[in-house]
């Protein structure tokens, strides 16, 4: 009588998982459905700061080393920020994972044709079709070389090194650049990741800054940082709504 307990007690317990997962399943599909245009706003996230130590809970140190850098005050904010509705993003689903994105401005309307090139229930990475050349320069600080590892999702690229200076070589990239998208509370969201990195050393200091980037944060950056590294980021999003 037990076994027979038991063995229902699974069959029961197996049926409400695949149930549950039609359910995810289905609801992912119509997430992916249609078009989507973003809001007028970047919704305000905490602020978080990082060294070698850990990470750094006191607010106002973290406020102090943000208004020493005047120049990087529009890179961070607590609060939501309004964006003009002049500035548009839509995202509108195809099927066979192609993604048309029609960014509009006041002077121009842009339209880009990518693909999924990769997904789970929290992202998506929407590749362009075209690829570009870009030029990249080696890092020149520690700054610098973390900062090129701030991002979680890297694009697919190729590169060679071709002279720039007498002596000296840059990287000539054939880059398909990426878009991530976040999904969360049944919505799809465009990251707008900031961060600035200062790494001291006896030599002096040297700093690096980026915001509104479309990624999220690699965490494993924290894990990387030495005696005399900062870093500052945000992880804010333009939520999107369905048309």
């Amino acid at each position: 009588m037990e076994r027979l307990i038991n063995q229902r007690f699974y069959l029961l317990l197996f049926g409400s998982i695949f149930l549950a997962s039609c359910g995810k399943d289905k609801e992912t599909q119509l997430a992916l459905a249609g078009s989507f245009q973003s809001e007028p706003v970047i919704s305000g996230t905490d602020i978080k700061m990082y060294t070698s130590a850990g990470q750094v809970d006191n607010r106002a140190l973290v406020d102090k080393f943000l208004a020493r850098r005047q120049n990087l005050a529009s890179y961070f904010s607590r609060v939501d920020v309004p964006i003009s509705t002049t500035n548009s993003l839509t995202l509108a689903f195809r099927g066979n994972n192609r993604v048309t994105l029609l960014a509009k401005s006041a002077t121009s309307t842009d339209s880009i044709l990518t693909e999924i090139t990769s997904q789970s229930p929290q992202r998506l990475v929407l590749a362009s079709i075209d690829s570009v050349n870009m030029l990249r320069n080696e890092p020149q600080n520690r700054a610098e070389q973390l900062s090129a590892l701030m991002q979680a999702e890297q694009p697919g690229q190729r590169c060679y090194r071709v002279p720039f200076v007498s002596g000296t070589y840059t990287q000539s990239c054939r880059v398909r650049p990426i878009r991530v998208i976040t999904r969360h509370d049944g919505k799809l969201f465009l990251p707008q990741l900031s961060w600035l990195i200062q790494s001291s050393s006896s030599y002096g200091s040297s700093y690096w800054a980026y915001s509104g980037v479309q990624n999220t944060f690699n965490t494993a950056v924290i894990s990387q940082l030495v005696v005399g590294d900062t870093l500052v980021v945000q992880a804010r999003e333009i939520p999107f709504s369905k048309k």
